[in-house]
Order: structure tokens, then sequence, then C-alpha cells
């Protein structure tokens, strides 16, 4: 059975020092670039894998990073939207940067409150750095993590605050924006069916002056408390089962698009006949999937993966003193069949 290649060989097949491979592994510096290819071309040649763990204590660094995908929550959202493309997509994209750039991810699933248990992991060098995916961390130990300046990327934007690293897509804007674009149409009543409660996407549109929201009868419908209460199957069959109806509908989670066809269909109703839908895709094309073609907002969750992760890693490693650095991502919507003019 053949032997592993150890450093010694690759500093005998580099004509190099032991030291000098280790500086090239550890990304140490002061190795000029001819030896540092050397160094690379023996490696290769040799098929030698440095030992992660020998890396890490060279450079104090664990090379892992720790996403948050907080479960815990009064509402318990998070379970119902953990199987969506939307996770689906913002993993691949993170891990994408995380591969190329030779870290492991590594899964947490803990309250963002305990800011002890993640300062400690910081700065025991458990992980190199966090990024934080879970929509609930407008909050007051939250913020003092990103205050202590901490390796930690967020997804989303914390109203009023705009510190620390993050990456969001303008969730309010796009989503005034598919309102006026429903007003523009015609439409008087819009159903609006969300897992955001009404107070806080009018509060939040207010607070940002986007006012498209004032120009229609919307009536919101809680997905949490229609799961508690029935079903979202239900709560259609409710609003559409007499001829006093919204005739547009807006779901911000295309995975219920086709349930609601499906109720409407039952009622004898049709899309975009009798009601328009919108919705919002995460992997660009998916509303061709339904028929009718679905026109949706696209949101570019793989590329906001892979923008939050590139953020944070550029913090890390080049020792970055810019912290307050915000990435928008711009939403598209995509017309296609499935409104007509109210």
């Amino acid at each position: 059975m053949k032997m592993a290649a150890t450093i010694y060989d690759v500093a005998k097949k580099a004509g190099v020092s032991t030291a000098t491979v280790s500086r090239v592994i550890n990304k140490l510096g002061n190795v000029r670039q001819e030896t540092k290819a050397k160094v690379e071309e023996a490696m290769e040649q040799l098929n030698f894998t440095p030992n992660a763990l020998a890396v890490s204590f060279a450079t104090n660094k664990s090379n892992i990073i720790g996403l948050v995908t907080t479960l815990e929550s009064e509402r318990n959202i998070s379970n119902e939207m953990v199987n969506n493309f939307y996770f689906t997509e913002l993993f691949r994209g993170i891990n994408t940067v995380l591969k190329r750039r030779n870290y492991d991810l590594l899964i947490i699933n803990e309250s963002l409150d305990n800011t002890q248990y993640y300062d400690g992991l910081i700065q025991n060098k458990r992980i190199d750095g966090l990024v934080v995916s879970t929509q609930l961390h407008n909050t007051a130990q939250f913020k003092k993590l990103v205050r202590q300046k901490l390796p930690l990327a967020y997804i989303g934007k914390i109203p009023n605050f705009n510190q620390g690293l993050s990456v969001y897509a303008r969730y309010y804007k796009y989503t005034d924006e598919i309102l006026g674009y429903l007003n523009d149409k015609g439409f008087e009543r819009v159903l609006f069916i969300s897992y955001r409660q009404k107070q806080d996407l009018i509060k939040m549109w207010d607070q940002l002056k986007y006012d498209n929201h004032t120009k229609m009868d919307i009536e919101y419908l809680d997905l949490y408390e229609a799961h508690q209460n029935g079903g979202l199957v239900e709560k259609i069959k409710d609003i559409y089962q007499d001829g006093n109806y919204p005739r547009a509908i807006f779901t911000d989670e295309l995975n219920n698009v086709q349930i609601i066809i499906s109720v409407l269909n039952n009622l004898g109703l049709q899309v975009p006949k009798d009601v328009s839908i919108v919705s919002v895709e995460h992997i660009h094309g998916m509303g061709n999937n339904y028929y009718p073609k679905i026109t949706n907002v696209y949101v570019p969750v793989y590329d906001m993966g892979v923008a939050v992760a590139n953020l944070l890693i550029d913090f890390i490693e080049q020792n970055q003193q810019e912290y307050n650095k915000q990435i928008i991502l711009e939403s598209i919507l995509i017309e296609r069949e499935s409104v007509k003019k109210g």
C-alpha cells in the first residue's frame, strides 16, 4: 500500500525547506512567487493534502463558517420555510464560495439572543465567522454582536441600523412595486398572502415611504394563522366561495401557488380569467413550471449567498477595516400568463 505524501516529500521535490512548504500551505506570506509555484506544483504531483487540523493550529483559524438558520420562533416561521427554494438556493450560493475558498460549513440552530454563545464560538476559534440567514435578527442582543465588530455577515435589512456586513434584496421595495404593478393593471382589491404580519408590513412600507398599499383595498392573509386554523385551503375557500372576492392575489411564497390554483379551480374560477396571481421565485424560471405560467418577481437568492459569503471571508482574510458594508441586489418582475387587466 502506497504511503501518503508528507510535507518532507513536498519539500524534497520542490527543493525547499519544510518551513517554506508550511508557509505556502498556511498562506503566511514571505515566499517568492516562483518558490510558491514550485511548492504548489510539487503538492499537486504528489497528490499532497495538508492536514486541516495542523493548518488550523498554524494559522489560528478553524476554516469553518457558521450559518445560523434559527428554527426557534414563537410563530415557528422558519419551520414552515426551511424546505422551500429560498433556503436551498441560499445554501447553494454560500457553499459554492466556501468550497472555492477552502472553508467548511457548520449549521447552527441557536437563538440569536444567546450572544455569549456566538461570542465564545468566534473568540475560541471554533469558527472563523458567522452568516446569519434568519429573519429574526432585529434584536438588541444581535445588534450588540454586530457592534462588537465580530466577523459576522447577515442576510436582510435591519431598519434604522445599517451597521456591519449585510446583503439584501429589498423585500419591502419589491413587494411595494408588485402592489403598484397590480394597481396599474386596474385591480382595486388584492389578497396579500404572507408569513409576515399585516402590522409589520404596513409599518415598514410607511417607514420607507412606500405608498402603493394605500391606493388599494388589501386583504391580508397571515399564513401562520392560516396553518393554525384549518389551513390555507380552507382560508382560500372562505374568501372565494362567493362573488365578492379580490380579483388579484399576491403571495410571497411560490410553494403556495399550486394550492391556490387548485382551490380556485374547484370553485369554478380560472387564472387569470377570474383571478390574477403574482408570486416570488428564488430560482430563475420557476414560474414557467406552472399552468398558467406565473408572473413573478425573481429574487437572486443564490447570488445573495455568494455575496454574503465573499463579504464575510474577505473581511476575515484581509483584515479589512471597513465593517459597515451593505450589498444590495435588485429583484426583477417577470411578466408571464397569470395576470390580466383588472
